[in-house]
């Protein structure tokens, strides 16, 4: 394993208006070295759902928290196109 990893930024259709998104290649990539396909993986900072879109497109499963509404419609629409069951809901505690 190296101690990089070179990708260009998000770009393209890839690109959502979180102002801190990851490119998900990177997510994906170490989400394929730390996981195994079946697992959970948690995310407390989800943001627009770069480390929940990129789970489900491997084969793990997602609990993706976010505090704001804006970003979690934006990961909502992205996990719409997995054609998957899932749960969403927004509560504001």
């Amino acid at each position: 394993m190296h101690n990089f990893i070179e990708t260009p930024i998000c770009m393209g259709r890839e690109r959502t208006k979180h102002p801190t998104q990851k490119p998900e290649k990177i997510i994906r990539h170490l989400l394929e070295v730390f996981s195994n396909e079946g697992d959970v993986i948690l995310d407390c900072f989800a943001g627009s759902g770069t480390t929940t879109n990129a789970a489900l497109k491997i084969g793990r499963n997602s609990i993706s928290i976010d505090n704001n509404k804006k970003y979690f419609e934006i990961m909502k629409k992205r996990v719409a196109n997995h054609n998957l069951y899932a749960k969403i809901t927004f509560d504001k505690i």
